[in-house]
């Protein structure tokens, strides 16, 4: 058997029409399961919008951590999480349930590239599927989230 290193695939946030670090959300269809600390969606070092913190999905934005309050990366199967902020606070929800929200910044440094399925520096792997990932250039509410992810 052979066995190859993960793919280190990156976007830069300059190609990406109507990127803003301040405000935005971002929707990731996944498969799983996925283990603790696995990358979704990684930017430089800290900056995670959304990635697998154990027992729920998560969001860091550099200094503090928000989680989604149910949904279980750790379980088989297709998962859909939306991670969204703007000046006023930030939310992140799986699976159509309830959202979790915070008054922290949404992205607390400005990010040159976005990680897809690892961290910047290849660790956090998913070893698991992305089936899509969307980013909308504004912050959603709270109930189109829970719509997206449903």
């Amino acid at each position: 058997a052979t066995t190859r290193s993960a793919d280190k695939i990156s976007i830069a946030t300059s190609s990406i029409t109507g990127w803003d670090d301040e405000v935005g959300t971002f929707l990731a269809v996944v498969e799983g399961p996925f283990a603790y600390g696995a990358y979704i969606l990684g930017g430089y070092q800290t900056e995670t919008p959304i990635y697998s913190g154990g027992s729920t999905f998560q969001s860091w934005n550099g200094s503090t951590n928000l989680a989604a309050p149910v949904g279980n990366p750790t379980v088989a199967g297709v998962h859909k999480i939306a991670s969204a902020g703007d000046a006023s606070g930030r939310s992140i929800v799986s699976d159509g349930n309830t959202v979790g929200t915070d008054a922290n910044v949404f992205i607390s440094t400005d990010i040159v590239d976005l990680y897809i399925g690892s961290r910047f520096d290849s660790t956090g792997a998913i070893f698991g599927s992305i089936k899509s990932l969307t980013y909308y250039p504004t912050r959603l509410s709270n109930d189109a989230l829970v719509g997206l992810t449903s």
